[in-house]
């Protein structure tokens, strides 16, 4: 059993899901944005599946061995660290990676209209975001108390939001920036809510990272429907933050031209670049009450005009395709649900390459 102590929590997202699970559309709204802009500094086109270095303007010779990855690769493993867990990584972007960060009694809580905890999913409280070389700019970071990490430059803060104007919580948000590469920084950033994980662990966390030969990133989604002017953005098993709630098996996100990952700041909010994007998720339909009126292995049902989903043949999963209003119109969100093609989500030697789910 897990100890029953003050580190038993809710995440920030958890304690979100025991609020709003009337309902998955009000996932929908989440995933439409609510958090601030950043920098985003225009927009560039990148060819899946090239290296990144020329797009990027890093030099060839200033990328590290075995970090000059396609698009859309991982490049490290999960991993233990002091009292923390790392993650598999559960997010690829053309411009970096992420992993959730957690305690391993940490858990989101389901609860009924009652409020008696029905369920649990395992939850987490920071995530690890492995920028490729040429991407971050850490100005955030160097006012900070300096540190050395193997050998190299790092920065940690008593309080860095994950991005600018981004509140974790009830307690500050630690964070820690390191150069893990030559011009490649890593940064463990603070989300859960009340989650405020020691110093020494941040620490650990950074002295234990390695990468490893670049392999694909893969989702459970397959979107055999692409709208035009839509490129993929990111995906995996998890989804851009805030919507990477515990349930959440797994998310492609389109978009009209991806942002540029230049001299970013923060991980980037794809809805908030003004871009018109679309992101397709799977959960577990068990945790949403909302599911009324979806019949298993029937075709997709729109509950608004920017939400459109159905439900597995076995009645475990949800599809759900969501855009903002006006950037796509009903039939095509049904379109892109009906076709999707779903992979066994509990096997994931079955799941797609990323680059191969948005083609």
């Amino acid at each position: 059993m897990p100890p029953t102590d003050p580190d038993l929590r809710r995440d920030r997202w958890g304690t979100r899901i025991a609020l709003i699970t009337a309902g998955l559309t009000v996932l929908g709204v989440i995933a439409g944005g609510v958090m601030l802009a950043h920098n985003t500094n225009g927009f560039v086109t990148i060819t899946d599946g090239e290296t990144e270095a020329g797009h990027l303007g890093v030099p060839g010779d200033a990328v590290a061995d075995g970090l000059a990855a396609p698009a859309f690769n991982y490049t490290f493993h999960g991993y233990a660290a002091g009292g923390l867990k790392v993650t598999e990584p559960v997010l690829a972007t053309p411009g970096y990676q992420e992993a959730q960060v957690r305690r391993p009694y940490e858990v989101v809580e389901k609860t009924d209209d009652a409020g008696t905890v029905t369920d649990t999913l395992q939850s987490y409280g920071a995530l690890l975001t492995v920028y490729r070389p040429g991407v971050y700019d850490p100005v955030r970071y160097t006012d900070q108390e300096s540190i050395t990490i193997g050998g190299r430059l790092g920065w940690y803060s008593e309080n860095m939001p994950y991005r600018d104007g981004y509140a974790s919580g009830e307690l500050p948000a630690p964070g820690l920036a390191w150069e893990y590469a030559d011009d490649a920084w890593a940064v463990i950033s603070t989300v859960g809510y009340r989650a405020s994980y020691p110093r020494e662990d941040f620490i650990a966390i950074a002295e234990g990272f390695k990468t490893v030969d670049p392999y694909p990133a893969t989702t459970p989604i397959d979107l055999v429907s692409v709208p035009d002017g839509f490129t993929l953005v990111s995906g995996g098993a998890s989804a851009d933050a805030p919507v990477g709630v515990s349930y959440l098996m797994g998310s492609v996100r389109l978009i009209g031209q991806r942002p540029e990952y230049r001299g970013i700041t923060a991980p980037i909010d794809p809805v908030e670049t003004g871009q018109p994007t679309v992101v397709v998720s799977v959960y577990d339909a068990a945790w949403a009450k909302d599911t009324e009126g979806l019949k298993p292995g029937e075709p997709a049902t729109c509950p608004t005009e920017d939400v459109c989903r159905t439900l597995s043949a076995d009645g475990r999963w949800v599809t759900e395709a969501h855009t903002r209003t006006g950037q796509l119109e009903k039939p095509q969100l049904k379109k892109i649900v009906n076709e999707a093609v779903i992979a066994d989500v509990s096997d994931h030697a079955t799941w797609f390459p990323l680059t191969d789910a948005a083609s």
